[in-house]
């Protein structure tokens, strides 16, 4: 009896979840209404074209696994006879009891339901969100829970290492979300640094959030060789990737920059793929001055000027430093 109060809790669920699918309501509707409230009729009208074909997508899709796996219950059925009928019914009611006891509503054994006071709104984690529209519902959750008011959470995109989540605040400024990125990691659950904020510089109130339920870069692979003099220093440089999969370029002439992290965060590994790229710049000369450790040992000869001692390293920012007030016909 309990599999079959499994069972019946998983076809609940299954149909209340196929039936969402289908009519894309949670994907389309807020952002119908967040354009209607903007007065942008056109945007409405390509939203509400999107959200037709969509649906007619999703339910002709659903149709045709429906009618695919229904003609091989019958042909399984005319062929074996009562014998497929048993394992078609067996194997049904346990992957629905399967699904019922993972969805099923938990509740501790030595408190009973009646005495958790759990609001109905409190955020919870990541990990129990399986759809587009639960994990935007989880995020809004845990942004109400630190006070941050929403005008609309966006469309959730399913990544390999999590998801990405982009929402307009109602109030205040992307600051607010930075400021209490811990806090927020602890309502759904992350690991520790795993979720980015990024604000939209077009948008002042868009902020798109990334949750990295795991490494985002583990599968990153090894950099692309470079020849001797392939690039030039006024070029970009491809220095690694972000964490959207898209090419990291950056600029290198005229750049002064200091890199702060914590032991473990990568700082001479940042170091060493900025340094390889001005290594194979043909009008660019590499210096190495470490007074701590062994620098930039592992470029060999594609350092120009290695300085180790901090009398040594002193004279050397002072070359570089006449080299920088010099005449640009005799720097050349």
């Amino acid at each position: 009896m309990r599999m079959v109060g499994y069972a019946g809790i998983g076809i609940a669920w299954c149909l209340t979840h196929l039936a969402v699918y289908c009519v894309a309501y949670p994907e389309y509707a807020p952002v119908i209404r967040a354009a209607r409230d903007e007065d942008r009729p056109r945007r409405v009208y390509s939203l509400t074209q999107q959200w037709r074909r969509s649906a007619v997508r999703r339910c002709c899709g659903v149709g045709a696994l429906g009618t695919i796996g229904w003609l091989v219950a019958r042909l399984s059925i005319a062929t074996y006879g009562p014998p497929a009928v048993v394992v078609l019914v067996v194997t049904g009611l346990v992957g629905f009891a399967a699904v019922g006891r993972i969805v099923r509503p938990r509740q501790p054994e030595d408190m009973p339901l009646a005495d958790l006071d759990v609001p109905e709104d409190a955020p919870y984690p990541i990990a129990d969100a399986h759809t587009r529209a639960e994990a935007a519902d989880c995020v809004a959750r845990a942004l109400a829970a630190e006070n941050i008011a929403l005008r609309l959470s966006g469309e959730a995109q399913r990544t390999r290492w999590g998801w990405t989540v982009p929402v307009i605040l109602r109030t205040g400024t992307p600051a607010a979300i930075v400021a209490r990125t811990g806090e927020l990691e602890t309502h759904l659950d992350l690991p520790a640094g795993g979720m980015l904020a990024t604000p939209d510089r077009s948008r002042r109130a868009r902020v798109v959030l990334r949750l990295a339920q795991t490494d985002p870069f583990a599968d990153l692979g090894y950099a692309l060789p470079r020849p001797p003099g392939s690039l030039s220093i006024t070029q970009r440089a491809v220095v690694g990737r972000r964490i959207d999969g898209a090419e990291l370029a950056v600029p290198l002439l005229g750049v002064h920059g200091v890199v702060i992290g914590s032991p473990g965060a990568g700082k001479s590994t940042t170091l060493l793929a900025l340094a390889d790229a001005v290594s194979v710049c043909a009008d660019a000369v590499l210096w190495d001055l470490d007074p701590a450790g062994d620098g930039l040992r592992v470029l060999g000869p594609a350092v120009g000027r290695r300085e180790r001692e901090p009398a040594a390293i002193e004279d050397a920012l002072t070359d570089a430093l006449a080299l920088a007030e010099s005449p640009t016909e005799d720097a050349r």
